[in-house]
């Protein structure tokens, strides 16, 4: 499974040259991001960054107003013994490998809720292989606990929450009824669960993020000859729209990309019109765009600076070192991603914000901006106002959860990690407090601009050409040595010589 995770990853780099030329803008981010004191907040992440979603709304339910979760446990699941668990005094890693290294540490969980002394659970006990174990009803004592003792924030908060659930037909790491037992958790805490609560499984798409668009990424588990399932597949399903417009749904009208995109080539096409016709209008205003009154110089000060807007990227890296502990105790990456939508950046509009938290593997910088403008998060905070904040941990720990840039949605840092005492909690709550103070921003780098991408598609046609080349050649073929008499024997160390021919037969 790791594996078909990892060449996922890799094809999916491969689609940033289609989106990205040039590396950086000269673009500058103010320190303010138009977030204010009426700034609503909420989060979304897939696989083990929607476990950790799941949980920062249940910890901060009075700063975060709902979650769009893609394929996402419940609160705790992980720790809890249930009737069913399957508990054992050996703690196995699924995914290691038979002899494997002597450093690999087993991912189970370092505590136990309702365990014997040295018992341990599987480690995706509530995802696979039988997802029917878990009763929701036995983990609200749990939340209960933490509340009481102030480790979360007052369930009077989550009771008003939305939470939008969305698991792929055809996901095989989060099994059916896995991310049904994760809305099940979150209607137990609700006022109106059938309203608040959303929960969509009908869409054919594997363990990823459901989008609408023509990128050359299919629907479903397996694309390429059932190695790949990638993060973000073509499924003609706006699963982060779908999750934003629920979230947001009786706090204001969210508007789609698709209008806004109409809305705004409208606006640069009149803009560019007064451009054209500024020398033929020394003195008098242009009729016809209500600005009859205005003078040839006042049209130049004001017009052409929103033509350069047009080409504002709005996608930057920020630091997060500022917000580790001793050690970097939360196991930040240096630097995450946020998109700050142009009016919001300039202080023209009171903004929202959204953070989401990629799943395992997003260690490596340019396969984590691939992730970020794969979605179409950033389409929806453009149209909307909404910053888009992209944190995320790196690839170092003891255990393969660590190493994979996984969330600590194991308990892996002791008893309290899914509580607002917790490192990687509390880091993010950091995030969200430095950029509701707008200082956020003062810590980011250029921005990420768009740039030929006619080139860049042809260039990514022939790479993607390639690799299916390289994987049909690694199924479908062998090598064989051709002897001078038509006769073939395999290859081997001792038989390959300069003048001998080698070619691949096909296997039948």
């Amino acid at each position: 499974m790791q594996a078909k995770v990892a060449l996922g990853h890799c094809l999916l780099v491969l689609l940033v040259l289609h989106t990205f030329g040039s590396p950086y803008s000269d673009f500058q981010l103010q320190g303010n991001i138009g977030l204010s004191n009426e700034t609503k907040i909420s989060v979304s992440g897939l696989s083990s960054g929607a476990d950790f979603a799941s949980q920062f709304l249940v910890a901060y339910s009075s700063t975060v107003i709902g979650a769009g979760i893609f394929s996402g446990q419940p609160y705790m699941c992980a720790v809890t013994k249930f009737p069913k668990s399957n508990v054992s005094k050996e703690c196995k890693d699924p995914d290691q490998k038979k002899g494997g290294e002597k450093d690999e540490v087993p991912r189970c969980a370092d505590f136990c809720i309702g365990c014997k002394d040295g018992e341990v659970l599987p480690y995706d006990q509530c995802k696979r292989p039988d997802p029917s174990i878990v009763e929701v009803n036995l983990l609200k004592p749990s939340v209960d606990k933490n509340a009481k003792a102030g480790l979360i924030d007052g369930l009077g908060n989550l009771s008003k929450r939305r939470v939008y659930l969305n698991h792929g037909k055809e996901d095989r790491d989060y099994l059916d009824g896995s991310v049904k037992n994760t809305a099940n958790f979150f209607k137990l805490f609700m006022d109106k669960p059938e309203e608040q609560v959303v929960y969509e499984g009908n869409i054919h798409s594997g363990h990823a993020y459901p989008v609408p668009g023509d990128h050359p990424w299919t629907c479903g588990f397996g694309q390429i000859f059932g190695l790949v399932d990638m993060p973000v597949q073509n499924c003609d399903f706006d699963g982060p729209g779908r999750a934003l417009s629920h979230i947001y749904e009786g706090v204001r009208n969210l508007t789609s990309p698709d209008k806004h995109r109409k809305e705004a080539k409208e606006w640069e096409a009149k803009v560019k019109k007064c451009v054209e016709h500024m020398d033929r209008t020394a003195m008098t205003g242009l009729k016809g765009h209500h600005l009859d009154t205005v003078t040839g110089h006042e049209l130049d000060k004001q017009l052409k600076p929103k033509l350069d807007e047009f080409k504002y990227p709005g996608l930057r890296w920020f630091d997060q070192t500022s917000f580790m502990g001793a050690n970097n105790e939360p196991m930040f990456a240096d630097r995450g991603l946020i998109y700050v939508p142009k009016d919001c950046a300039l202080g023209r509009a009171k903004c929202d914000l959204h953070i989401n938290f990629p799943g395992c593997g997003f260690v490596k910088d340019v396969i984590f901006l691939t992730l970020a403008v794969s979605l179409d998060l950033n389409d929806w905070g453009s149209a909307n106002n909404i910053v888009i904040l992209y944190p995320r941990v790196n690839g170092e720990g003891a255990t393969k959860d660590q190493r994979d840039g996984c969330w600590n949605v194991y308990g892996k840092t002791g008893e309290n990690y899914a509580t607002k005492e917790a490192s990687q909690m509390a880091a993010v709550k950091s995030m969200i407090d430095a950029a509701m103070r707008g200082k956020l921003g003062d810590a980011a780098e250029g921005a990420v601009s768009t740039s030929a991408k006619k080139t860049a598609f042809l260039l990514i046609i022939c790479i993607v050409v390639l690799c299916l080349l390289c994987i049909i050649v690694m199924f479908c073929c062998r090598s064989s040595k051709v002897a001078d008499d038509g006769s073939s024997q395999p290859l081997n160390d001792n038989t390959v010589a300069h003048d001998e021919v080698t070619s691949w037969k096909c296997c039948t």
